[in-house]
């Protein structure tokens, strides 16, 4: 996924890009702990779903 932070229309808005996906913030702090928050979640490890249904093998 593409993100940058570029300067809005005016001096006082800022736009966070995601792809073709953007979100407008009041200030460069604002955008930029935006930016920070989701780089840490896309960063954070997940765990694979295990379904109910599944197959269980022992070995012996």
């Amino acid at each position: 996924m593409l993100i940058k932070i570029e300067r809005g229309s005016t001096s006082d808005d800022w736009i966070v890009w995601m792809n073709a996906w953007c979100v407008k913030f009041r200030c460069y702090a604002e955008a930029e702990a935006f930016v920070k928050k989701l780089n840490d979640r896309i960063n954070a490890s997940h765990p694979l779903p295990i379904g109910i249904d599944r197959l269980v093998i022992e070995l012996s």
